[in-house]
């Protein structure tokens, strides 16, 4: 479409009704370029508060000494329309669907020049929804809505409390479905959000039915089950075992100092073993948890997931132990190294400055500076090697919890409802605009007429989103590998 040079623009409805004079609601707005006179209604009305003109079959210059000539003119005669200080071939008439902006949520920024003018169509007619309604008193139900909501952000305050908490999966999905809870309410008082708050309850119910097959799984298979997670947990432990015998061997033809090895190697079995008792000593209460995790389906398959993530870190505690361990000694005897590095070129840190400073040594600090880095960096492959490995299982069961956790988020929003709105090309998911001429007898006027298309699917996907819901933000690989080289904790 061709740029035109516009001083005067008036959006006007499809559906305008022609066959009865009267005046127009609307209003009026001052752009950078050029003043948009926007009718927002295809009936004519008898309220002067809200009228920017009038629709008559009399010439507008017969009718400018009723309104000083200020109003907007529509003749349905001939289609012509007449703006105060506008020549005819200055006004670009916009004809649109009224029924649809009255639904869409946003314009694609990048769609035409008229894109700025229908976001703020969009937005009046938005606002007024939410003002109609707000001026209006409350009922029974939006007052029961409104204690709900205080007493959620009650809960709200208690969880975000305490900071340790938020390292549980389930008191984080407790929380997050009380955000969600909150923003429902909200978007129900204010009658906003309509396709969001179908497509959460859409994916709810779905959450739920996955919920209620898994028990009705569970309760077929109870016994293959639960022997099935008896035999991992052994496994598990047995594996672990295996590891650590292979360490403390010769692995990869590494050659090891030996005492060094053995040592890390007894310390981590006691570690395993000390878990083992405390794990089988709970065994009967884990039984009983498994028992309430699977029935816990009746709050959705989502919930379950939060659990699971919960079991699978207390199961694989000594594991973090070991690496925390591993970790810590690793950080240390680098840096040490680091230390008595300086010790070589003449160079301290200083920790009052901050900064690292010329030292003098004396030749006794030389020779135990020597030793001890000779020591320290002769054992570090040892250590390094527990590190490594140690290391590698604590990413893998932090990528597997994350995995579980973009399940339930996925859960949470998956698009079920905006796809079939997609595929249907509802006018419900319009925002690209597609312009076509439009001529009259007898008018002057440029007119243009809108249609609406569809926004793409990702697009979509992100609009329908409800606001509340956010992915977890993943993992810096950049601040990993500084953390994995220094032996800083992940």
């Amino acid at each position: 479409m061709t740029k035109f040079e516009k001083k005067k623009i008036i959006f006007i409805p499809n559906s305008l009704e022609k066959r009865k004079s009267g005046l127009l609601e609307g209003f009026s707005k001052e752009f950078q370029d050029c003043e948009a006179f926007f009718i927002t209604n295809n009936k004519v009305t008898k309220d002067t508060s809200r009228c920017i003109g009038y629709i008559s079959k009399k010439d507008a210059k017969d009718l400018k000494s009723l309104n000083g000539g200020q109003w907007v003119h529509i003749n349905p005669l001939n289609c012509s329309v007449t703006l105060p200080n506008a020549h005819h071939d200055k006004i670009l008439k916009v004809y649109y669907e009224l029924d649809v902006f009255g639904r869409i949520h946003r314009i694609q920024p990048n769609t035409m020049d008229l894109g700025v003018y229908f976001q703020e169509l969009i937005s009046y007619f938005r606002n007024k929804r939410v003002i109609s309604h707000t001026n209006g008193t409350k009922s029974l139900k939006e007052l029961i809505a409104l204690f709900i909501i205080k007493f959620l952000d009650v809960v709200l305050n208690i969880i975000n409390y305490k900071k340790i908490i938020k390292y549980s999966s389930t008191i984080n999905y407790f929380g997050e479905s009380c955000m969600l809870g909150k923003w429902l309410l909200l978007s129900l008082i204010r009658r906003e959000n309509g396709p969001k708050i179908i497509n959460l309850l859409v994916s709810i119910a779905f959450d739920l039915m996955l919920g209620l097959y898994i028990i009705k799984y569970f309760i077929d298979y109870e016994k293959d089950v639960l022997f099935f997670i008896e035999d991992i947990g052994e496994v598990a432990i047995v594996t672990l075992k295996q590891l650590l015998n292979y360490l403390m061997g010769s692995p990869i033809g590494l050659k090891l100092n030996h005492a060094f090895n053995h040592a890390l190697g007894l310390f981590f079995f006691y570690n395993i073993n000390l878990w083992k008792l405390f794990i089988q000593g709970l065994y009967p209460m884990l039984l009983n948890y498994l028992q309430y995790l699977i029935k816990s389906g009746v709050f959705g398959f989502s919930f379950q997931l939060a659990l699971i993530s919960d079991i699978l870190s207390l199961t694989t505690f000594h594991v973090y132990c070991i690496y925390v361990y591993a970790a810590k000694l690793f950080q240390l005897q680098v840096k040490s190294i680091i230390s008595l590095w300086r010790l070589f070129i003449g160079r301290k840190y200083n920790p009052l400055r901050e900064r690292v400073d010329s030292c003098h040594y004396t030749q006794h600090q030389l020779f135990i500076g020597t030793l001890g880095f000779t020591i320290l960096l002769f054992l570090l492959p040892t250590t390094t090697l527990y590190y490594v490995v140690f290391t590698t299982l604590r990413l893998v069961f932090m990528i597997v919890n994350g995995i579980l956790y973009r399940l339930r988020y996925l859960l949470r929003c998956l698009p079920i409802y905006v796809t079939l709105l997609w595929i249907l090309n509802s006018s419900t998911l319009a925002g690209n605009l597609e312009l076509e001429f439009r001529q009259f007898e007898n008018d002057d006027n440029l007119s243009v007429n809108v249609k609406m298309k569809s926004l793409p699917f990702r697009t979509s996907l992100g609009i329908f989103k409800p606001d509340v819901i956010e992915p977890i933000d993943g993992l810096k690989w950049g601040a990993v590998v500084h953390k994995l080289f220094t032996g800083i904790l992940i």
